[in-house]
């Protein structure tokens, strides 16, 4: 028996997406396809009808559907529903994730999804992105080496209805993060599909690390990141650079779909947030 977690890197071997395919199939996903790209956003786990309906809306067999996610295999575009989960607090008024599940870090968190993130390395494998690896930091001869994250690189957006309006909102994820001291919109950060990591329990099963710690979408690289910024720091000496842009982001409980796709190059473009 192991004392302790023992991390093993998570490669993208037909075996392995076998596994997380039954996975996921067990865990209530159907192969149909979709009408609509938009996900109504749920935060409440317990609504098997309500998904079972979803599900029934869709009819095209090149679409994925899995709780929270629908994967577009034709358009190759990934939407999962979630709600905005972040609001000023006298606690942190800093970021160090996009994305997370409930009851882990939504106080440094924009959006929180009930999505698994295995289902999200799942969608994302199903529209023919590659995983890489999460940063990694590692002591050598010379000293402490970083190792960024790699994988396939992904663009991400947010779809919402803004509740003032009305109007229905498409928007760069990045519009929502800004420095906290320059109050730049950070655009020129690229996103890659790290794939988290496989580590054993205390009792030797395997354990995919991002479901374990709700680690969806990072700003900063957590070591079990699915989703994470390329360039990136580690959460152990971010800096606390990073908050919510204010002014763009709606209030707390708004339905927000994130709006996944392979990224088509590099934007080396950034802007002030108004």
């Amino acid at each position: 028996m192991n004392q302790g977690i023992t991390t093993e890197r998570f490669q993208m071997i037909p075996l392995l997406c076998f596994v997380l395919f039954v996975i996921a199939l067990l865990s209530g996903c159907a192969l149909a396809p979709t009408k609509t790209a938009t996900v109504e956003a749920t935060t409440d786990r317990q609504s098997k009808a309500s998904y079972q309906q979803e599900t029934n809306n869709h009819t095209d067999p090149k679409t994925l559907v899995l709780p929270g996610i629908i994967a577009n295999l034709e358009t190759r575009t990934v939407t999962i529903s979630g709600q905005v989960c972040w609001e000023l607090s006298d606690v942190c008024d800093w970021l160090e994730l996009l994305a997370c599940n409930p009851n882990t870090r939504e106080y440094e968190s924009l959006v929180v999804t009930d999505a698994l993130p295995s289902h999200l390395h799942l969608a994302l494998v199903s529209i023919g992105l590659k995983p890489g690896k999460p940063q990694k930091l590692i002591r050598e001869e010379d000293g402490w080496k970083v190792y960024p994250a790699t994988g396939d690189r992904v663009e991400i957006e947010l779809t919402y209805t803004d509740p003032k309006s009305g109007e229905f909102v498409r928007i760069p994820a990045s519009e929502w993060i800004i420095g906290r001291t320059d109050k730049q919109i950070i655009c020129s950060r690229q996103w890659v599909f790290a794939g988290s990591a496989f580590a054993e329990d205390l009792d030797g099963q395997p354990r995919y690390m991002a479901d374990e710690n709700g680690t969806f979408i990072s700003l900063v690289s957590f070591g079990d990141d699915v989703i994470s910024s390329e360039d990136g720091p580690s959460s152990a000496n971010d800096g606390q650079t990073l908050q919510p842009n204010i002014a763009l982001i709606p209030p707390r409980g708004t339905p927000v779909n994130i709006v996944l796709r392979p990224a088509e190059k590099v934007s080396q473009t950034a802007k002030i947030a108004k």
